[in-house]
């Protein structure tokens, strides 16, 4: 997977290096958008997207593109999305809602299934080519419609922090029987890994770059941390980008300072649960607002600076866990969690061996961008421009 990142990465190089040398500005938001969406066709889909080089050649990855931010366009907008994410125990009446919905009126997500659908079926008819990537694995577990659920692996493997959220999903969902996927279910996936795929992660880079472009410091340790890696090593890898400490704390303060998910992380207790005397009844949904957690500064020192420092090895051990949860906690927690760090590591440590980010002459006045939110969400609502430079 990691093999699919670099040449993605190598691609995006191409295409900065090619706006460089016309000295035009960059918005970085589109341009980092457009690289994790080519990530995720490829190492989902196994298909090249052209999305990168905006060629056209591809005009089924280009639609899904537009149709996916399209949808998140209409969310931010949407009296529904703000039902859905506040009384998440009302479920079955918003499933019913969104029938009637897509019964009379084509939706976004009816049009982008329409774009996701004929590639799991080619993938499907063409099975001769052994690949190995997500849509492979769907298909490989795929089973007929109507089979018993498989759930019993959900609680699986989670580690002993999480043992009691474990132990109560094994109860729950003991006698279940195994099956694999459906058609819907493979097609589904596909759109969710897309969609939730390459927004977040295209964003949470763009708002690095931005940082780094502020704090031309902290941007000469860390590129002074990766040419001593690339120097050593003489290529990136998975785990020679994973050994980076300060790449870590610069990304991780990232995500904290001006993170792409703003919204609440929501958990529905499987059994009643007291703390501190009071108690919160089994079922009820919390919600956890973690954007503001971690800008609130009871647990953060000038929570409004941008500090790396707070992820250094002698400081990790006072940050709670429950505080910071750039992708969440517990069993739930984001299944893309280690694929999109790994995503951002390769492609900023490649950048920055290479290129300086600076603020464009529009940001240099500012002292903050200006963020818009669909309630999920995080955006620059003027976008993010920067000037590349050769180093």
């Amino acid at each position: 997977m990691a093999g699919l990142i670099e040449d993605c990465t190598d691609e995006f190089l191409s295409v900065i290096e090619s706006q460089r040398l016309e000295n035009k500005s960059v918005e970085a938001r589109e341009l980092f958008q457009r690289l994790s969406a080519d990530v995720i066709f490829r190492s989902a889909f196994g298909l090249k997207s052209g999305l990168q080089q905006r060629t056209g050649s591809n005009k089924t990855a280009e639609s899904l593109f537009q149709g996916s931010l399209g949808l998140l366009k209409m969310f931010r907008l949407s009296w529904r999305g703000y039902l859905f994410t506040c009384f998440p125990e009302f479920g079955p009446l918003w499933r019913v809602i969104l029938w009637l919905t897509s019964r009379y009126n084509k939706t976004v997500t009816d049009t982008i299934l329409d774009d996701v659908t004929p590639i799991v079926q080619y993938r499907r008819e063409n099975r001769e080519a052994t690949r190995t990537d997500f849509l492979q694995l769907m298909l490989n577990s795929e089973a007929d419609e109507g089979a018993p659920v498989n759930v019993n692996s959900l609680a699986a493997g989670y580690g002993t922090e999480c043992g009691a959220e474990e132990n109560d999903a094994k109860k729950v969902y003991r006698n279940q029987k195994l099956r694999g996927l459906t058609n819907a279910e493979i097609i589904a996936n596909g759109l969710l890994f897309f969609v939730a795929g390459f927004e977040t992660t295209g964003t949470a880079m763009s708002f690095l770059a931005y940082a780094l472009a502020q704090h031309q410091e902290v941007q000469d340790r860390l590129r002074k941390e990766v040419l001593a890696v690339l120097e050593r090593d003489g290529a990136f890898t998975y785990d020679n980008v994973f050994g980076m400490k300060y790449l870590d704390q610069v990304i991780s303060e990232s995500l904290r300072y001006q993170p792409s998910v703003v919204g609440f992380i929501t958990r529905t207790g499987a059994h009643d649960y007291t703390h501190n005397n009071m108690t919160v009844p089994g079922g009820i949904s919390i919600l956890v607002p973690s954007y503001y957690m971690s800008h609130d500064a009871t647990y953060w020192e000038e929570p409004e600076k941008f500090d790396p420092q707070r992820f250094a090895a002698e400081n990790k051990s006072q940050i709670d866990p429950t505080v910071y949860q750039p992708f969440g906690q517990g069993p739930r927690n984001c299944i893309g969690m280690r694929f999109a760090q790994m995503e951002m590591k390769l492609t900023m440590a490649k950048t920055l061996a290479k290129y300086r980010f600076v603020l464009d002459d529009r940001h240099v006045k500012e002292k903050q961008l200006k963020i818009g939110s669909s309630f999920l969400f995080a955006y620059p609502e003027n976008g993010i421009w920067l000037k590349i430079e050769e180093i």
